[in-house]
């Protein structure tokens, strides 16, 4: 079994900008950049002989290149655990349609997903309790429109494998897939 997701990759220094304009807020833990991603669909658990299907159908998928913003921060989750992220601005419904695509071709590979709806968007931080963040979290998801923002062309994504270790994730590219012209 292969703990897998599909994920549009960012820029490095894109991910570096959006990081660095964090400041140090109780209770919030940001991210390692080499973590950051936009998840498309995470499919949990799948058995490895269901990973080529998979990768004949999400090359199957045929859309183009566009461009993804980002500008302002917002909180997902309202009681214990949450999660803060970049919300984009730009490209949130070329996103959807994308994640669309991404969970029709893993039915069609046999690999069943959460039924849950698809929010575009970029996790900077996790929030193990709400409770105990300090006021430094409100006000700069208030301020956050000015300081946080970026954009980048999508013209690929990944599927990837995850693998939880004590000291955090260890994602694995397994399978690139271009977007229509993209070199």
């Amino acid at each position: 079994m292969v703990r897998a997701f599909v994920a549009v990759e960012l820029p490095e220094e894109l991910k570096r900008s959006l990081l660095s304009s964090l400041p140090e807020m109780r209770g919030v833990r940001a991210l390692d950049e080499r973590v950051v991603h936009i998840t498309l669909a995470f499919l949990g658990d799948v058995e490895r002989g269901r990973l080529g299907a998979l990768e004949e159908r999400l090359d199957a998928i045929r859309l183009y290149p566009f461009e993804v913003s980002f500008r302002g921060a917002g909180l997902i989750g309202s009681h214990g655990h949450a999660v803060l992220h970049a919300s984009v601005e730009t490209g949130a419904d070329a996103l959807s349609t994308l994640s669309s695509a991404v969970r029709e071709a893993c039915s069609a590979s046999g690999i069943a997903l959460e039924d849950r709806r698809f929010l575009p968007h970029m996790t900077v931080g996790r929030i193990s309790d709400l409770s105990k963040c300090d006021s430094k979290l409100r006000e700069f998801v208030k301020a956050s429109l000015n300081r946080l923002a970026g954009s980048f062309m999508c013209g690929s994504f990944w599927l990837e494998s995850s693998v939880l270790t004590p000291s955090g994730p260890f994602y694995t590219r397994l399978h690139e897939v271009r977007l229509r012209g993209w070199q």
